[in-house]
């Protein structure tokens, strides 16, 4: 299964139209804050898809990536003049799982698995 990611794909920065301002906040119920929102928000994520061209900014050019659900929470979208791009790389993948085992109780078998697991995401540069 796979996420979807919002970004920015010119230099200018992140941003949304007046219109995709206005669809956001009827949809999400809330102020729009280009600074706070999620991009894996579903309510930015339909004024990309419903909207298209004109969800953009004078500065930017919204774009949709589909990314691993593996990865869903450990992300980074990195920016340059604006202009961003997703990196998945397996570090990003090994530490997010590493901080987020729970060593008390498991047995070294359960331990062993885990370790052959991150063990094979970073020999095998799992996403790309």
């Amino acid at each position: 299964m796979e996420v979807k990611v919002i970004y920015n794909a010119c230099y200018g920065g992140f941003g949304l139209s007046q219109s995709g301002v206005e669809l956001y906040e009827k949809l999400a119920g809330i102020k729009f804050d280009r600074f706070v929102v999620d991009r894996r928000d579903p309510c930015l994520i339909k004024v990309v898809e419903t909207l298209g061209k004109d969800a953009n900014s004078r500065h930017s050019d919204l774009k949709i990536q589909l990314i691993p659900e593996d990865f869903k929470e450990c992300y980074k979208i990195e920016e340059y003049d604006g202009k961003e791009n997703i990196d998945l790389s397996s570090i990003l993948l090994v530490e997010y799982k590493l901080k987020n085992i729970n060593l008390c109780g498991m047995s070294g078998k359960e331990c062993y698995k885990i370790l052959a697991e991150l063990k094979y995401i970073l020999d095998h540069d799992y996403y790309q």
